[in-house]
């Protein structure tokens, strides 16, 4: 991490270059003209998007990984996966300052791959895993929210009802074309999930029992139980990585920034507070819920006075969160259409938001569909995961790493340990692709073996 940001500037190659069109620009000029504003974070911004894309209902699936792995090892792997996520994001970092052209992780690949027609391949490829991996975490925010209003109406209603009226939301909130915005809704969906964190812990030592007791000691071990088998320990691995991967919209934030320089500042914040919540939140209600209770999310392991409050408080996150990743996602393909010069990404035009408006819509439908159609769908999410966030979590940045300090790999005893971690890095990387994928697909094989699977679109009460 020793590279500074000054030293990153001195190299890095200036021309304001929109990568997938190969167009140059002067920034300058074209952002006094902007009435969407582009390039206008401040860091303390940038830390709530990154704490609107952490702080997430999925702290409150750590309880259960903790059941999986014990105490200890639950805390352990929380803690090394973090430390990892923040060397990797700094190196992210340093990649963006390198190469300050670019828009998005897209952008990224295309630089890994030194541009030209590999270059091409690989923004292609990367756009592909952009849009599948968002698509599929829209949709589990669909299905997220219907559990939510299940949970809090007692099943007032088809749960395709609640899912429709859970997207409807969100898409209404993809209409915010700006990312200085969305701070302010990192704001609401962060401390909302603060609150319900907080109060899932509370909760949890307070109430006489879990939901569903039948008597009985509450148990919780130091590592993982006997029988665990090596899919259940590396999903469980997985799922504490996922939540920590993020990488794939960091280059969009950092594009957004006024003085990208000051992302280490976001970032240390936000990282700071997913080391604690992540860690506590787990251990804390594991104790109290015991193995033989927990679920996911973990407010299911609550009595129900206790559980529809908790599911209330996590709503406005999972909204929240829903948007972010569709206003990501269709950043991407509205800039692949509209270059920086264009008045239709500056200015407020017809044809900007008629064509804004389509590709949100679109997006939802198709990220409602899957969400609500495949019967497998978490397990087809966990391989969607791990067959791309092993690349923007790991190893991308393991080659880009190679690449900012090309002819200097050991040049001195700190920058060749450095150097050797990236090689763990890159490993770390390639064996959670590969054994991350199997994983995934033998959950799908016992899904169906065990009869495991719900029905596409069903009205059924999903809630706890």
């Amino acid at each position: 991490m020793s590279t500074s940001s000054q030293d990153l500037e001195s190299k890095a190659d200036t021309k304001n270059v929109d990568v997938g069109r190969q167009g140059v620009y002067d920034e300058a000029e074209l952002e006094s003209t902007q009435d969407i504003k582009e390039k206008s974070l401040s860091w303390q911004q940038t830390a709530w998007l990154l704490l609107l894309e952490y702080v997430v209902l999925a702290i409150l699936s750590f309880p259960s990984t903790f059941a999986t792995l014990g105490m200890a090892g639950g805390v352990l792997a929380t803690l090394l996966i973090g430390l990892v996520t923040l060397y990797t994001s700094h190196v992210l970092w340093q990649y963006c300052m390198l190469y300050p052209a670019t828009r998005d992780i897209c952008d990224v690949a295309y630089n890994l791959a030194h541009g030209g027609k590999w270059g091409r391949i690989a923004w292609w490829a990367s756009f592909i895993g952009l849009v599948l991996n968002n698509l599929f975490i829209m949709g589990l925010h669909s299905v997220a929210g219907s559990v939510a209003l299940n949970t809090i109406s007692a099943g007032a209603a088809c749960t395709q009802v609640f899912a429709v009226v859970i997207t409807l939301a969100m898409f209404a909130g993809s209409l915010f074309r700006d990312l200085n915005k969305m701070s302010f809704f990192g704001i609401i969906a962060s401390s909302t999930m603060f609150v319900a964190l907080l109060l899932a812990m509370i909760f949890s030592g307070v109430q006489p029992h879990p939901a569903n007791y039948t008597g009985g000691p509450i148990t919780y071990r130091a590592w993982a139980p006997p029988g665990t088998t090596f899919v259940q320990g590396l999903s469980a691995l997985l799922n504490i990585t996922y939540t920590y991967v993020g990488q794939i919209m960091i280059p969009s934030f950092i594009a957004d920034m006024r003085e990208p320089k000051d992302f280490p500042k976001a970032l240390y914040v936000s990282m700071a507070a997913e080391l604690v919540l992540f860690t506590l939140g787990g251990a804390v209600i594991y104790s109290q819920v015991g193995e033989e209770y927990v679920t996911s999310p973990a407010y299911g392991a609550l009595i129900p006075k206790y559980s529809k409050t908790v599911a209330a408080m996590v709503l406005p996150t999972i909204i929240i969160i829903g948007f972010i990743y569709s206003l990501i996602t269709a950043r991407v393909i509205f800039f692949q259409m509209f270059d920086y010069s264009s008045v239709h990404r500056r200015k407020h035009t017809v044809k900007g938001w008629a064509t804004w408006t389509a590709i949100t819509a679109v997006l939802w439908i198709i990220a409602y569909i899957i969400g609500q159609a495949v019967p497998f769908f978490n397990d087809l999410l966990s391989l969607i995961s791990s067959l791309f966030d092993s690349w923007y979590g790991f190893i991308f940045w393991g080659f880009a790493y190679f690449e900012i300090h090309r002819g200097h790999w050991f040049k001195g005893l700190g920058r060749t340990v450095e150097s050797l971690f990236n090689v763990v890095v890159l490993i770390i990387g390639f064996t959670f692709l590969g054994a991350g994928t199997y994983a995934s697909a033998q959950s799908i094989k016992d899904s169906y073996a065990t009869g495991a699977i719900k029905k596409p679109f069903m009205c059924t009460n999903n809630g706890f």
